[in-house]
């Protein structure tokens, strides 16, 4: 079991951790004189009420995969992905985030891994009020420390997101469970 979670710890504070670099500008690009202003993109209703889906969660080295469900605003994830983690439960609640091992033994989650982890689930809550549209069918806000670019699919789903944060970058990939 200790194995376990030292594996789990090392997996989460690689893929949420940043090293240190230069920020972007507070708005990611410069628009030029005469620019169309981009429309934000067509959401669906993801961000109220319940919902559940997969999420993919990778450094370009190494990925966790987990199935995230959000029922009555308590937001839980069972990683399937490492196989040394599968049956790990991540609950987001009140009481803050916490693991739950396969045993049943409950571990808080460092503050680092749990502010990227509320991260990536933010992801799929509405849009916050600095949303820019970023593309066609793209939004870039803030979440926390993080700089979040999302992508949405054509009826208005999260598809994929990078999460930056001092130049370090996080990619996401998203498979809703309607």
């Amino acid at each position: 079991m200790l194995k376990k979670l030292l594996i789990f710890i090392i997996c989460i504070a690689m893929l949420t951790s940043c090293t240190a670099a230069a920020q972007r500008d507070a708005d990611g690009a410069k628009t030029e004189r005469g620019e169309k202003k981009a429309k934000l993109p067509k959401c669906a209703d993801y961000g109220e009420g319940d919902v559940s889906y997969t999420a993919e969660l990778s450094d370009g080295k190494r990925s966790v995969i987990f199935d995230a469900e959000r029922r009555n605003g308590i937001t839980t994830a069972t990683v399937r992905s490492p196989e040394e983690l599968s049956g790990t439960l991540i609950t987001d609640d009140t009481e803050g985030m916490r693991m739950i091992l396969a045993g049943g033994c409950e571990l808080p989650i460092s503050a680092e891994a749990s502010a990227g982890l509320a991260a990536v689930f933010a992801l799929y809550l509405p849009l916050p009020d600095d949303a820019k549209a970023a593309g066609e069918g793209e939004v870039e806000f803030s979440v926390g420390e993080y700089t979040a670019g999302l992508k949405l699919t054509e009826d208005g789903y999260p598809h994929t997101a990078t999460l930056s944060k001092d130049g370090a970058e996080r990619q996401i990939r998203f498979t809703a469970r309607r």
